[in-house]
């Protein structure tokens, strides 16, 4: 035990120093990277395991298996945990991937009423969700735009300042609907998209014996193509940016890096931990039957005109995913360049 325990702890450190000498990988070792916090999640029971053992030598690994997270990650537990209603922002954002395409959606109700944003980014929403929403929030959201869709592919924004030249659009063939739109907020414009990235391919065993699946292929180029089309048409954006959705990515993803080169991720330079927004806790999807989150897809990505203040994992309801709720400043030279539309629809 004590063999294997050391040699547990030194093959994932080992991956962790080898593994940026490999460059961008699709297939298993994106998965790999996907899921790698994980896998020092067994320093704890490595550490108890060497004191019942009385094992210098494993609990020398358990320690540094620990310290590689700490050194990773550690950080960002040591944040304060936010108070959004005392923190100062200047703008609340929301981005909700609902799974509400078959349901009326009060749960929604409920989670987005809770978190208050200014501005919510709604993904995998049918139209009775959709309407149930603009009706209940009329009063706090006057402003909306619906894209409809009798399947999953549905998207809303929620707003309470005037939505101007929006258009809605698919980045793929088969992909989710896109949004683009002008945020006429009263501090400046803002082109917002609401985004769902198409999800990896993931071939897995049939169901049998109530086992969960095994998954036997994984790729995400569909994924990697609509981001590359996103990041194309920000290149072709000035002024204030955000994006909001599920990206069906973890941050350890080239196609995050793609992202990150253009915007900066809200959820990452302030929330506590790493804020894992799917799946929910007893959602057990077929495809991704994990007991709760543990994967961090959903985002709110700004432009440099923000500021992040406080970021935090909101509550699921019904869905699969976690909503992230973010409070953003505006940065002074942020006014100066909010004056125009950057983008017309007829370009996208």
């Amino acid at each position: 035990m004590i063999a294997a325990g050391t040699a547990y702890a030194g093959g994932t450190i080992g991956y962790a120093l080898v593994r940026p000498l490999l460059g961008e990988r699709d297939g298993w070792i994106e998965l790999t990277d996907d899921l790698e916090p994980w896998a020092y999640a067994a320093a704890p029971a490595l550490g108890a395991l060497a004191i019942g053992l009385g094992s210098r030598v494993l609990g020398g690994a358990s320690g540094a298996l620990a310290a590689a997270f700490g050194l990773r990650w550690g950080l960002r537990y040591l944040r304060p945990v936010p108070e959004p209603d005392d923190a100062v922002a200047d703008l609340k954002v929301m981005t909700f991937n609902t799974l509400a395409w078959q349901r009326a959606g009060h749960d929604l109700e409920a989670s987005i009423g809770s978190a208050n944003p200014d501005l919510v980014g709604l993904q995998e929403i049918g139209p009775n969700a959709a309407d149930h929403l603009a009706t209940a929030f009329a009063d706090r959201y006057p402003y909306h735009y619906i894209t409809r869709s009798p399947t999953s592919a549905g998207a809303a924004v929620l707003s309470r300042y005037p939505l101007l030249d929006t258009v809605a659009f698919r980045a793929s063939d088969r992909g989710q609907w896109w949004q683009r739109m002008i945020v006429d907020a009263p501090f400046g414009r803002i082109t917002l998209f609401n985004i769902h990235t198409r999800i990896p391919l993931v071939q897995t065993t049939h169901r049998r014996f109530g086992l969960p699946r095994i998954p036997l292929t994984f790729s995400s180029q569909r994924r990697n193509r609509e981001v590359r089309f996103l990041v194309e048409m920000l290149s072709r954006v000035s002024g204030p940016v955000l994006v909001v959705g599920d990206f069906n990515m973890t941050e350890r993803s080239a196609d995050y890096r793609r992202v990150a080169a253009r915007l900066r991720d809200s959820y990452k330079a302030v929330g506590v931990g790493l804020g894992h927004t799917f799946p929910a806790a007893g959602t057990m999807p077929s495809a991704f039957p994990a007991p709760g989150p543990t994967l961090r897809l959903d985002y709110v990505w700004h432009s440099e005109h923000f500021a992040p203040s406080w970021a935090y994992r909101g509550d699921a309801g019904k869905s699969d995913h976690h909503p992230v709720v973010v409070g953003l400043r505006w940065a002074s030279e942020a006014r100066e360049s909010a004056g125009t539309i950057p983008l017309a629809a007829t370009t996208v």
